[in-house]
């Protein structure tokens, strides 16, 4: 079994508004962990950056939490091109410990994960290798649903953000 990181601090501190800064921390940690995981498992060696997608961190308080009642939560995965990622097979690997990683993940901080859906190409994404999703919904109630983009790109979380943008 994965022995997962544990972030100082709390996704949901006070008032159930959730912490941004703290979120983008652990896509990041989720991320790494996958990368770990498909070495250990799979033999694969696939550089994993990740985190927070979208302008969600600028209605953030200085200390990290939401402005407002943040119910999507979104992270962008950037994934090496011409790597062991084109086999199929490695593909649906990382597919599957990534949505067990995000589900076993979040539960500690009170969301249920369920019916994940993955595939789905973006639209105005490369022709070539187009941006894939991954989404769950929460059935506590905490979020309507986590999404993750997984983009051809290896580039650094802040690199990445910026050109996407």
């Amino acid at each position: 079994m994965m022995q997962y990181k544990i972030l100082p601090g709390n996704l949901y501190p006070e008032g159930n508004r959730i912490n941004l800064y703290y979120l983008h921390n652990l896509f990041k940690v989720i991320g790494e962990s996958v990368s770990l995981q498909m070495k250990q498992q799979h033999k694969v060696s696939v550089p994993i950056t990740s985190g927070m997608w979208g302008g969600t961190y600028m209605v953030a308080l200085d200390d990290g939490q939401a402005k407002t009642n943040v119910v999507r939560l979104y992270s962008i995965v950037n994934l090496p091109q011409n790597s062991p990622l084109d086999r199929i097979e490695n593909f649906e690997c990382l597919m599957e410990i990534y949505q067990q990683t995000v589900c076993t993940t979040f539960k500690r901080y009170g969301l249920n994960l369920v019916d994940p859906r993955w595939g789905e190409s973006i639209p105005y994404s490369n022709n070539e290798r187009p941006t894939t999703a991954l989404q769950m919904w929460d059935t506590a109630g905490k979020a309507k649903f986590v999404r993750a983009f997984f983009v051809w790109n290896e580039a650094t979380w802040e690199k990445s953000i910026i050109y996407d943008m």
